[in-house]
C-alpha cells in the first residue's frame, strides 16, 4: 500500500501473478513431464528467489514501481508452472496410493504452516525492520527450499529421449485425456468456480482489515495469520474426513462452508467474528483441496500428471484473475464487504448447480 492504496491496482497483482497460468502453462507442463522433477524445482526455486532478490534491490533504492510489481508477480506465476507439476509427478511416485490421502494432507499441513502461518507472523515481524526486509526473507525461503530438494533423489521422466515426441504432440495428449475424463472435468469445474470466489477475498483481505476492521499494518498481519490457523487445523483432519465421507461430499462441503463463511462476512464488521468465519471456512477447504489433489494424482496416467494437472490448474487458479479483478471492481464501487458478500453468493449457487452431476460422477470412485 506504499505504492498504491487503489483497491482495483492491488487486486491487480494478484491477477497477474496468475496470467502464467493461461498464457505458458501447457508449455510449462510439458516439459516438466520430460524432466527430472527434483532438477525443475531446483531450477524454479532458484530463480524465484533471484526474482525476489531484485525486487528487494529496488526497494533498498527507491526505485520500486507498480510496474516492477506486476513484472515480479508474474515471474514469480511463470516459474510456479513447472514447480508445481514435477511435484504432482513426484508425489504419486513416491507414496503408495493407499497412503496418498495422509502425504497430501501432511503437504498441506507443511505449506499453510510456512506460507500462511509462519510467514505471514514473520512478515509483520521483518517489515517493522523495513521494506525490504520480508521480500529478503522469502527469497531465503526459496533458497532453503531448493537446498532440501537437492538433497532427493533423481526422478527422471517416465520416457526416453527417444520416445520422445514435439512437444505439441504431448500437449495434446494431455487435453484429450482430460477431455474425455468426465471424472476430473466435473470436479475442476466445481473447484475453479470456488477459485473465482476465493481469489475475489484473498486478494482483498488487507484492505478488509484495513478500511473495515481498522487494524494496523502489524495488526493485518496477525488478522491473516489468525486466518491461516483456520487452514492449519483442516490439513490435521483431512486425511480422516475424506477416508469417512469420500471425495463429492469434501468438494460440496467446501463450496457451502465458503459460501456460509463470505456471505457472513459481508454482514458485520466486527473483527472476532470475520476470524472466526474464515477459519471456519479455511477448515473445510483444505478438506476439498486434499480431495482434489488425491483424486487427480489417483486417476491421471501417470506419464502425462504434469500436463493433465496444469490443464485443471488453468480451471482453478487460471481463475483467479477474473476473481481478484471483479472482486477489485466491485470494493472500489462498493467496499470489501460487498465484494465479499458476492463471493459467498457465488459459492452456494454453484455448489446447488454442480452439485448433483458431481455426486453422479464421483459416485463409484472410493478414497
Amino acid at each position: 500500500r506504499t505504492v498504491t492504496t487503489s483497491d482495483r491496482s492491488i487486486a491487480a497483482i494478484l491477477a497477474v501473478s496468475r496470467l502464467p497460468l493461461l498464457l505458458l502453462s501447457f508449455g510449462g507442463a510439458a516439459i516438466a513431464d520430460r524432466s527430472d522433477a527434483r532438477k525443475t524445482m531446483v531450477v524454479a526455486d532458484l530463480v524465484r528467489a533471484a526474482v525476489l532478490l531484485a525486487l528487494a534491490v529496488a526497494v533498498v533504492t527507491d526505485s520500486l514501481t507498480l510496474a516492477a510489481i506486476y513484472v515480479t508477480a508474474f515471474a514469480l506465476g511463470l516459474f510456479e508452472i513447472p514447480f508445481a507439476a514435477a511435484s504432482q509427478r513426484m508425489i504419486p511416485s513416491t507414496v503408495p496410493d493407499a497412503l496418498l490421502g495422509r502425504a497430501n494432507a501432511r503437504m498441506s499441513l507443511a505449506t499453510t504452516s510456512g506460507e500462511q502461518f509462519v510467514g505471514p507472523a514473520i512478515s509483520g515481524q521483518l517489515l517493522a525492520l523495513g521494506s525490504s526486509a520480508p521480500l529478503l526473507g522469502d527469497a531465503a525461503s526459496f533458497l532453503a527450499s531448493a537446498s532440501f530438494l537437492r538433497r532427493l533423489p533423481p526422478m527422471p521422466p517416465e520416457k526416453s529421449a527417444e520416445e520422445r515426441r514435439p512437444i505439441r504432440a504431448d500437449i495434446v495428449d494431455g487435453l484429450r485425456w482430460f477431455r474425455s475424463n468426465r471424472t476430473i472435468g466435473v470436479a475442476t469445474a466445481l473447484v475453479g468456480a470456488i477459485a473465482i470466489a476465493q481469489a475475489m477475498v484473498n486478494a482483498l483481505l488487507v484492505q478488509l482489515g484495513a478500511e473495515t476492521l481498522h487494524l494496523s499494518g502489524r495488526s493485518i498481519g496477525y488478522f491473516i495469520t489468525a486466518i491461516a490457523l483456520g487452514n492449519l487445523t483442516g490439513t490435521l483432519f483431512a486425511e480422516r474426513v475424506l477416508d469417512r465421507l469420500g471425495y463429492a461430499a469434501c468438494l460440496l462441503l467446501m463450496a457451502v462452508f465458503a459460501g456460509i463463511g463470505y456471505g457472513g462476512i459481508g454482514f458485520t464488521n466486527n473483527t472476532v467474528s470475520v476470524v472466526t468465519l474464515m477459519m471456519l471456512e479455511g477448515v473445510v477447504v483444505i478438506f476439498g483441496q486434499v480431495a482434489f489433489n488425491v483424486l487427480r494424482q489417483r486417476l491421471i496416467p501417470r506419464h502425462m500428471i504434469g500436463r493433465v494437472y496444469t490443464t485443471t490448474r488453468i480451471f482453478i487458479r487460471g481463475a483467479a484473475p477474473v476473481g481478484a479483478l471483479l472482486g477489485g471492481e466491485i470494493a472500489q464501487r462498493h467496499g470489501p464487504p460487498a465484494a465479499i458478500l458476492t463471493a459467498g453468493v457465488i459459492s452456494i449457487v454453484v455448489a446447488i448447480a454442480l452439485g448433483p452431476s458431481l455426486v453422479t460422477a464421483l459416485r463409484d470412485v472410493k478414497p
